[in-house]
């Protein structure tokens, strides 16, 4: 599931970038910046338990 949101995420940011949308392509950057840290985080979790 969260690679189907990144991939959807990352696609808005390309498209964003492309047409020269600073501000929404800032948006989704800090958005996939939190996904990977919060799949980071929960991978960590998974493997000290």
């Amino acid at each position: 599931m969260v690679i189907n949101e990144f991939r959807i995420l990352l696609d808005a940011y390309i498209h964003a970038s492309n047409d020269g949308d600073v501000s929404t392509a800032e948006s989704l950057m800090k958005e996939l910046d939190g996904l990977v840290v919060s799949s980071r985080y929960d991978h960590m979790k998974t493997e000290k338990s």
